[in-house]
C-alpha cells in the first residue's frame, strides 16, 4: 500500500539517492521527479494530483512551483529546500541545505499525516 504521492522539484542527483533510501526504508511512497520548474508547473496545470511538494529555490524555479502548487491545490503541504534560511511565501516548511535524508523524510511524514 501507498503513503502518498511526493512530487519533488530539484535539479540536484541526490533524489535518486533519495529514492532509494525511501524504498530501503519501506516507506512506500511514490516519487514523480522533475528537474525544471516549469516541467512541474505544466504537470500541476494538468491536474496532477500528489500528498506534497519538496522543491529546490535554486536553479529550478521553486518560486514559481510553490505559487502554482498554492494556486491549485491549496491544501497540499510544501517544503522548501535551499542553501538559505529564508522560508519563501507558501511554503509550510523551509529547510536548509545540507539536510539528511532521515531528516527529509521525518518531516514528509509529518505533514502528510497532518494533512486535512
Amino acid at each position: 500500500m501507498e503513503n502518498g504521492l511526493i512530487l519533488i522539484v530539484e535539479d540536484s542527483k541526490w533524489v535518486e539517492t533519495f529514492k532509494e533510501f525511501l524504498k530501503l526504508d519501506d516507506s512506500n511512497y511514490s516519487i514523480e521527479w522533475y528537474t525544471q520548474g516549469k516541467e512541474a508547473v505544466d504537470a500541476i496545470r494538468e491536474n496532477l494530483i500528489y500528498d506534497l511538494l519538496l522543491t529546490d529555490l535554486g536553479e529550478c524555479s521553486g518560486d514559481e512551483v510553490i505559487k502554482e502548487s498554492r494556486r491549485t491545490n491549496p491544501r497540499t503541504p510544501i517544503i522548501s529546500i535551499s542553501g538559505y534560511e529564508t522560508k519563501p511565501t507558501g511554503s509550510n516548511l523551509h529547510l536548509t541545505k545540507p539536510i539528511s535524508y532521515h531528516e527529509i523524510k521525518r518531516h514528509i511524514e509529518e505533514l502528510i499525516s497532518s494533512k486535512p
